[in-house]
């Protein structure tokens, strides 16, 4: 039985991480937590654990360009908390270092990235701390605007390609 662990802020604002980590990682970065946790898996992190098992990822985290917890993503900070994001980043800079050194990163942020302008910025720090190595995929085709699609709205039977971050980032 895995044991889904999750790190978040003591008021339970924030989470900086969810999953469990083994020797073979899904990696899934988001825009911003929802309400799941441990005990209670909401449907985008149902569905992140769903594609680890279905691509034989013995192990699967998600984490968020932002940690703000919201069911709404247009109710995130308008400005961005420079304290909340550190941590965050610090959080999966630790997250990164425990990690094997073959690892899966699925971009999964979806439109979401353009709701707040310092989301841009906190996809490419997360990038540096994680590394722009050959293993990043998306789900299906990018979104019309070029974004990689967020988990919640695809279907089951789409499948996991290649995601070059250097040329979204050229494009972003």
């Amino acid at each position: 039985m895995k044991k889904i662990k999750w790190l978040f802020n003591k008021d339970t604002k924030c989470r900086y991480a969810l999953g469990y980590l083994k020797k073979n990682p899904l990696i899934c970065i988001g825009t911003n937590p929802s309400t799941a946790t441990p005990a209670c898996l909401d449907h985008t992190v149902k569905r992140v654990s769903q594609f680890a098992n279905m691509y034989d990822y013995d192990s699967w985290i998600m984490i968020n360009l932002y940690p703000q917890i919201s069911t709404n993503p247009k109710q995130v900070d308008l400005e961005m908390d420079v304290k909340l994001h550190e941590r965050n980043i610090l959080e999966i800079k630790k997250m990164i270092q425990k990690c094997p050194k073959q690892f899966s990163v699925w971009a999964a942020w979806g439109n979401l990235i353009t709701t707040r302008d310092y989301l841009k910025n906190c996809l490419i720090e997360i990038i540096h701390e994680i590394g722009e190595h050959e293993n990043w995929f998306q789900a299906g085709n990018v979104t019309k605007c070029g974004h990689p699609r967020h988990p919640l709205y695809l279907p089951k039977s789409i499948k996991l390609q290649k995601f070059d971050v250097r040329d979204y980032l050229k494009h972003m």
